[in-house]
């Protein structure tokens, strides 16, 4: 922000935050009554209902045929509508994506919904609202107006009604007279304001709103004034205000500049006498001698700035005392009106107010596990893919019973037996791809439908960045869900934001401390004076269930003691040392976030959550001595709380299940390192399917849900066991498992702080973060 001398901020969805339920409402209530009223539609439209939201940036209009499209960065489209009907997959394929010519999908065939402005248009014309409801009035037939009109008519007419409600002010006549039922409170706006005025900056609003809507906005949103009650007090917080200034038009194409009267909003000519070209020469020396606006306009504390209408943007660095383009920040909401002119030639830098992020994130955040499952599958079908087109090939060019292949081995060849088998491999391969591909589809699919069940999420189409993020990392500088966060932390980047870092996919810190505080309640429910002792009930009826049971003490000891107790932590370490085999293979390079999570998690292991002796870590041991807590039985001479077999395996299993096995996963999956060309060449001559095993691929699939029911199952099966040889009252296994959740957590939280950086661990910090010196010899030898 050193080098920004100006501020600037467009008005709808920037400055004023519109309520889209009745804002909305009110521009698709008005332009039904123009469409039936003024271009005779029938009045069945009125029955028509209305769903804000239904619709969401980034969609495409196709006007000609009467779909509505979202398309992904390379213009595939990957979902398309009819009316309220999806299209099949075949016939979305055949109209766009396999046509002889490729759609590029602008004007004047095609329109982009990327503002939410103009999302009261966009609903008319899409499927939830008019434009698509009028495309299944038509195909249904039996109103012969629009049996007679094409999709682009019917699109024509909106636009136009759209059109009118704009011109006889009826949409904006309810807004000045209701501002609070349409405009969002905003008491942050104010403080940034000052903020950025106390910090030297000059700030202007450009916005394409005329003065008399601009000025009942900006009165709400400043200072909750409507009616007789506003006042010019705003302007006090600008150095100036260009209005109706028709962007993008206003950043390439030269108009008049005229001056609001802000009393009556009349409009006064700038001009006084237009310079003249010299003689002998083309144009004027500097383009800026052009323009007809008062040079550095002066805004002293308390006085209100100056109003115009129209221009250009040369007006606009004339009056701001503006020397370059990169001196000016631009905050607003339109991915073209606002940012890509202004970027693209001017050289601004832009700052785009997308509202749906703060939704996208919090989805974003619960979903996380099933980003991770949805890259490994991802990778395991391209792997799939290279194989299957591998074999392919060689079957195609290999001639039978040949003696094999050449010195180079470059084609493998076969006899018939062999090519036999390679042809069933190949058979059973395209198998397991086509049941990995439904797998990750309907994955792919559950997981989009958390963010809209139609449109999925706004920033990516499928497994590709939508054609909306792609905009936004092509041309805005910065973006953010409000334009208040620009007040305070800064601002993400389209790179950061588009692709967002997954950690591990263990309970984040929030679940550990409520696991840590049920830990803290329980030991004072047992052990504080004058507590109530709520859990006593329970601890004395497992007890004389346990004491009443007819069986053998020494085959209670055997089954429940030892077997049942020891099973889960058994089977935890074994995978833990799989883990740690498979981060030590000799044939894959060793992956710097598994060795970590594995280091973390037995160094945790061993201080807290492990078994040593008795089930008892540092720990376990000094709260058993502190609390010195009887058995139920003298099964063991060792006091009793908390569990710390249940302890152990509830976090051994956690950390196996939530924490290293992700991390194992990425590393072990196909795709994640690029082979050297001697392994390239060893797996084109032998086809090595090792890592294609189904074990492997069955272990990707897991979802994080069926990985905390397994987690479950073991702390339980652990707990009962306990119970069971009379060694722990319920108590004592309610508290162990509470204790190694929240160790659990904390050493997840561990791990992903050591993989944000947030946490460095000199030398061990290694990856994308913070590269050691031989890598960045051979980073800077490939560049």
């Amino acid at each position: 922000m050193r080098s920004i001398t100006a501020v600037g901020f467009d008005m709808d969805y920037t400055l004023a935050q519109y309520k889209p339920d009745t804002f909305e409402g009110l521009a698709h209530r008005q332009t039904v009554d123009k469409l039936v009223k003024a271009f005779g539609y029938p009045e069945a439209l009125y029955c028509l209902a209305f769903d804000y939201r239904y619709m969401m940036r980034g969609l495409v209009i196709d006007k000609r045929r009467g779909n509505m499209l979202k398309v992904d960065r390379h213009k595939y489209v990957k979902l398309a509508f009819h009316g309220f009907e999806p299209l099949t997959r075949e016939q979305r394929m055949q109209t766009y994506n396999n046509a002889d010519k490729r759609e590029e999908f602008d004007e004047p065939d095609f329109a982009l919904i990327d503002t939410l402005f103009s999302l009261a248009e966009a609903h008319l014309l899409a499927e939830a609202h008019l434009f698509m409801q009028l495309v299944e009035m038509k195909d249904e037939g039996g109103h012969a107006l629009l049996e007679r009109k094409s999709f682009a008519d019917i699109y024509r007419d909106v636009r136009g009604a759209v059109d009118l409600c704009h011109r006889d002010g009826s949409i904006k006549r309810e807004v000045a007279a209701n501002p609070e039922r349409y405009i969002h409170d905003d008491p942050g706006l104010v403080p940034l304001l000052e903020m950025l005025r106390a910090s030297g900056k000059k700030l202007f609003v450009a916005t394409n709103s005329l003065w008399d809507y601009t000025h009942v906005v900006m009165n709400w949103v400043i200072s909750k004034r409507k009616g007789a009650e506003r006042t010019e007090d705003w302007l006090k917080y600008f150095d100036v205000v260009v209005v109706g200034c028709a962007k993008p038009r206003f950043f390439n194409q030269q108009s008049n500049l005229f001056e609001v009267h802000t009393g009556t909003g009349m409009l006064w000519n700038t001009e006084g006498g237009s310079p003249m070209v010299p003689i002998g020469e083309e144009d004027l020396p500097a383009p800026i001698l052009g323009s007809t606006a008062p040079a550095h306009v002066r805004h002293e504390p308390g006085q209100r700035a100056r109003v115009f209408q129209g221009g250009y943007y040369l007006d606009l660095h004339k009056m701001l005392d503006v020397r370059s383009g990169s001196q000016v920040l631009y905050i607003g909401d339109h991915i073209w009106a606002d940012v890509l002119r202004s970027k693209k030639a001017l050289g601004w830098r832009t700052l785009l107010v997308v509202p749906e992020l703060d939704a996208e994130l919090d989805v974003l955040a619960r979903c996380k596990g099933n980003m991770t499952e949805l890259r490994v599958l991802r990778r395991q079908r391209d792997a799939l893919d290279d194989q299957i087109q591998r074999l392919e090939w060689q079957l195609r060019h290999a001639p039978p019973d040949a003696p094999g292949g050449d010195a180079a081995g470059t084609c493998a060849t076969f006899s018939s037996d062999e090519a036999e088998a390679v042809a069933g491999m190949l058979d059973n391969l395209k198998e397991q791809r086509e049941g990995l591909r439904e797998r990750h589809r309907a994955l792919l699919k559950a997981h989009h439908d958390q963010f809209h069940p139609v449109w999925g999420q706004l920033m990516k189409t499928g497994y590709q960045n939508s054609r909306y993020a792609h905009q936004i990392e092509r041309f805005a500088c910065l973006f953010t869900s409000h334009r208040e966060a620009f007040s305070g932390a800064p601002t993400s980047s389209p790179q950061q934001q588009t692709a967002p870092q997954i950690g591990m996919d263990a309970p984040p810190f929030g679940p550990a401390t409520l696991a840590a505080a049920g830990f803290a309640a329980m030991a004072a429910d047992v052990f504080a004076p004058g507590s109530l002792h709520l859990l006593q009930p329970l601890d004395q009826w497992a007890h004389a269930a346990v004491s009443s049971a007819d069986w053998d003490p020494a085959l209670q000891r055997l089954l429940a003691g030892k077997l049942v107790s020891d099973a889960a932590i058994v089977a935890g370490l074994v995978g833990w040392a799989a883990v740690a085999a498979a981060a030590l293979l000799p044939t894959q390079p060793a992956s710097p976030r598994l060795l970590r999570a594995l280091g973390i998690s037995a160094a945790a292991y061993l201080l807290a959550g492990g078994s040593i002796k008795h089930g008892d870590t540092p720990l376990v041991a000094a709260m058993k001595e502190g609390w010195h807590r009887a058995r139920p039985s003298e099964v063991l001479h060792t006091f009793a709380f908390p569990s710390g077999h249940t302890t152990a395996a509830t976090f051994i299993c956690g950390t196996l299940l939530l924490v290293l096995l992700p991390a194992a996963l990425e590393t072990l999956s196909p795709g994640t390192q690029r082979p050297t060309k001697q392994q390239q060449q060893q797996r084109q001559d032998q086809q090595d399917f090792s890592q294609l095993t189904s074990a492997a691929r069955e272990a990707a699939g897991w979802v994080l849900e069926q990985r905390l029911t397994l987690w479950a199952a073991a702390v339980a099966v652990t707990g009962a066991g306990r119970i069971a040889a009379d060694a722990h009252w319920c108590s004592d296994v309610l508290a162990g498992a509470l204790l190694g959740a929240a160790l659990t957590g904390l050493t997840a939280q561990l791990c992903t702080s050591v993989e944000s950086g947030a946490l460095p661990l000199g030398p061990l910090q290694l990856g994308p973060l913070q590269l050691g010196a031989g890598q960045r010899r051979q980073k800077n030898k490939r560049m």
